[in-house]
């Protein structure tokens, strides 16, 4: 006979090891409060509990008092339907009496005492009596029920409260004890019943009214059936409701039987049907993380899964409600931060219908960008209506909002979220950021500027310039040309104090020149007319050579405009007069009559293709008269140059240069000494 193998344990006892101690991981002190925590957790609810309790019971007990008041009118006069009356007896009699002696009198003949007894038909209770009175009294009785049950909770919720101050052991084991003893006997149960008998009540009295009114009158009885009928609908839908939708508000102890019930049935309806080759869905999916025994259970699982949402609208409805710009800063941003992809936009939307202005919501605004560039396909149409809108304020790089503002556009063109808008988002904000010469920029700052313009080294960024419109409808490089000049006078003049930032600042000057300087070659490269137009267009119209030249004048911002500038000018003057003569230009827009929208814009909007081509032809004599005018100054003496330093003019008073070509005076550029124009 074998003997059963000795367990792991046993041999472990018996090869001589004590067993190990069983160590309590924390002191007494630790224990007591942690029960200290508990009995005050437990405390704070039985107190809620029981004052909710004592509240609801008080306002049932008022209205089972004035309702029952009413039925008893009512009740006063509907018992007497039940009885025969004795004044319709006698009535019935007076009238056989008068035929009978009527008859006599006509006949001739007497009367004798056997025709004068008049026999009453037997009494019937009418069918309409007696539903009103069983639907009245029934609803009395359930009134009355409903105020008699309250008085004993009452005295019950009393008799609980009484002895429980205080938050010793003792009190708290007898705390417990006694809300163990109100959960046995179902105490909740019972309250919950109270106001479902009300309900009940209403609705007999109800009932009862509208079959009396029935056998009154029709006009009256309609009437009343309409009114009844949606008050009816409205009770059965706030009852209904709660047990389908989690976030229904009209929670109530009606509508919680509603949804246990629905809970118990559930598993009946979760079934499949199939039908040859197709199959049903099931009406109900049942599982168990699905029932419920309260609406508190139900809304923590609702919490939890919609806590991101709700995480966002508590943040939002907290500026909705104090349009406070210290609480939007210090609170509702760093919670945007912390939102999940999906409840950002609808964040960002909340906060625009909370504010009437856009200046107080700017900071989360551009926030909101930097969070959208991490998913841009999702936020790309809204990153696009706020980059389009025409509220932007002025912002100074220097500043909070300014840095902030600098360093999103910076990422919105690096991560291809609207590059273009972002782009001409900066030259339009940014244009009125220009000093004369005492401003200081972090470094970073400047290169986060700079990186949001165009570069040699990212193809197809000049041809974004040329091809695509900004929000006002002209295209993107008369922005990139005209903002330009602004751009070097803006760097030419920050306010640097170490080697180490001049050179950062100086490196950032040669990434802008680099970026013209391909923006050029570009241009010299391309043989599109329609291209070629626009490119014409856009440097006559944003003066963007004439700036140049007034650059030029400049001490502390000539050194910035290097010689070879000219040679990349001319590249471009001499591509199109070569390649866009007016004959071609002329042959071209006949011929393609559609190109003409892409310099459909401003004076040259009702143009044909003889006036269009006409007009760009002079448009380029005037360039070239501008370029001549910038060549002569790559030869003045810097002592003729205005400028930090250099000469000075009287304050108000303007710099007036001259440029002379063979032709004579082509065009006086008129440049204030102490105030740039951006």
């Amino acid at each position: 006979m074998s003997l059963p193998r000795p367990s792991f344990a046993s041999q472990v006892t018996r090869g001589g090891q004590a067993p190990r101690p069983i160590v309590c991981p924390f002191s007494d002190g630790e224990i007591s409060h942690a029960r200290d925590k508990c009995a005050h957790t437990v405390q704070e609810y039985c107190d809620q509990m029981v004052e909710r309790w004592n509240t609801e019971i008080d306002m049932f007990l008022v209205f089972a008092g004035l309702f029952s008041a009413v039925l008893t009118a009512f009740n006063v006069q509907s018992y007497a339907l039940l009885q025969q009356d004795n004044s319709d007896i006698i009535a019935n009699a007076l009238i056989h009496l008068s035929a009978q002696l009527g008859s006599s009198s006509t006949n001739g003949t007497s009367l004798t005492t056997t025709g004068l007894i008049y026999a009453p038909p037997p009494f019937r209770t009418p069918r309409y009596a007696v539903w009103v009175n069983a639907l009245w009294f029934s609803s009395l009785i359930c009134t009355l029920s409903a105020a008699s049950v309250a008085l004993m909770v009452k005295q019950w919720l009393q008799q609980y409260s009484l002895g429980l101050s205080g938050n010793s052991h003792d009190i708290a084991r007898l705390r417990q004890y006694r809300y163990q003893s109100l959960a046995k006997w179902h105490a909740d149960s019972i309250i919950a019943m109270l106001p479902i008998l009300l309900m009940v009540s209403v609705i007999m009295f109800l009932a009862g009214l509208i079959i009396l009114l029935w056998n009154l009158d029709f006009v009256v009885a309609t009437i009343a059936t309409a009114l009844v009928s949606i008050l009816l609908l409205f009770l059965s839908a706030t009852t209904l409701l709660p047990a389908f939708y989690p976030d229904c508000f009209y929670q109530s102890p009606q509508a919680l039987g509603v949804f246990l019930i629905k809970q118990t049935l559930r598993p009946l309806f979760s079934f499949d049907v199939k039908f040859r080759n197709w199959r049903a869905r099931p009406l109900f999916k049942f599982t168990k993380k699905d029932t419920y025994r309260s609406w508190h259970a139900r809304e923590k699982a609702e919490v939890r899964a919609k806590r991101a949402h709700l995480d966002r609208g508590l943040a939002t409805r907290a500026y909705d409600i104090s349009l406070d710009e210290t609480l939007l800063k210090t609170a509702v941003i760093p919670v945007m931060w912390a939102v999940s992809p999906e409840c950002l936009r609808p964040f960002m939307e909340d906060i625009e219908r909370s504010s009437n202005r856009y200046e107080p919501i700017m900071p989360s605004i551009l926030h909101y960008m930097t969070l959208a560039a991490r998913d841009p396909e999702r936020n790309r149409k809204m990153v696009g209506k706020l980059l389009a809108d025409a509220w932007w304020p002025r912002m100074e790089a220097n500043s909070e909002v300014g840095e902030l503002f600098v360093r999103t556009m910076a990422i919105l063109v690096s991560r291809g979220l609207q590059p273009d808008l972002a782009f001409y988002r900066v030259t339009q904000t940014l244009a009125y950021s220009a000093s004369d010469g005492g401003t200081r920029v972090k470094p970073e700052v400047v290169e986060q500027l700079v990186s949001t313009w165009p570069s040699p080294n990212t193809p197809g960024q000049y041809s974004s310039l040329i091809r695509n419109q900004d929000p006002k409808g002209l295209p993107l490089v008369f922005s990139y040309l005209r903002t330009y000049p602004m751009l070097l006078r803006y760097l030419g003049r920050l306010v640097v104090e170490t080697p180490h930032e001049i050179e950062r600042i100086r490196l950032q000057i040669d990434i802008v020149l680099d970026s013209l300087h391909g923006f050029l070659v570009h241009v010299a490269l391309t043989e599109d007319l329609s291209n070629l137009g626009v490119i014409l267009w856009a440097l006559r119209r944003s003066d963007h050579i004439a700036h140049m030249v007034s650059l030029k004048t400049d001490a502390s911002c000539s050194p910035l405009i290097p010689p070879d500038i000219l040679e990349s000018y001319q590249d471009v003057l001499t591509n199109i007069r070569a390649v866009a003569t007016m004959d071609r230009f002329e042959m071209f827009f006949k011929k393609n009559v559609e190109r003409l929208d892409r310099i459909d814009i401003t004076d040259l909007g009702d143009s044909g293709p003889i006036k269009l081509a006409s007009t760009l032809q002079e448009d380029l004599q005037a360039l070239q008269g501008d370029l001549n005018v910038l060549e002569k100054f790559f030869w003045m003496l810097p002592s003729q140059l205005t400028g930090t330093g250099r000469r000075r003019w009287p304050s108000g008073q303007g710099a007036v240069i001259e440029g002379v070509c063979d032709a004579g005076i082509v065009r006086s550029f008129v440049q204030p000494a102490d105030q740039p124009t951006f």
